[in-house]
């Protein structure tokens, strides 16, 4: 998941700040290039080659630092739980009977697959969209 996303305004500002804060405070990115590219001449001697590419990483490195800091990613809070994971399943299977009671295409590999991961009966299909529903929602209750 990336940090970095381009429509949240906040994360955006969060890496430009950043990234200012370690590109031109820090590091002076802009001022080091600036005086090798009037060192240079052209074609360029293998150590000027060098030079750029070093500047190059720095500039990389802090672009990867600024979009590790602009957002934290909350994940992994949660312990794995074999009884969550049976009601996620279940929740999924439900949901696509339901779209397949409704008319929606829905692959049948894909439905047996997960009516057999959420250890119910493919009887259970034959049901009308009521009894999806209802099932649907008691699942999300227990979730």
């Amino acid at each position: 998941m990336r940090r970095l996303q381009c429509s949240n305004p906040t994360s955006t500002n969060n890496f430009i700040r950043k990234y200012k804060k370690k590109n031109i405070k820090e590091l002076n990115l802009l001022q080091k290039a600036k005086e090798l590219e009037r060192q240079v001449s052209y074609p360029l001697s293998e150590w000027h080659q060098w030079e750029f590419e070093e500047l190059d990483k720095l500039h990389c490195k802090a672009v990867e630092e600024a979009e590790r800091k602009c957002r934290k990613l909350h994940m992994g809070n949660m312990p794995f739980s074999s009884m969550i994971k049976l009601l996620m399943n279940c929740i999924k299977a439900w949901t696509l009977l339901l779209k397949k009671a409704n008319g929606n295409r829905v692959s049948s590999r894909n439905l047996d697959r997960v009516l057999k991961k959420a250890q119910l009966e493919n009887k259970e299909k034959i049901m009308g969209t009521a009894y999806f529903g209802e099932q649907l929602k008691r699942e999300y209750r227990g979730y």
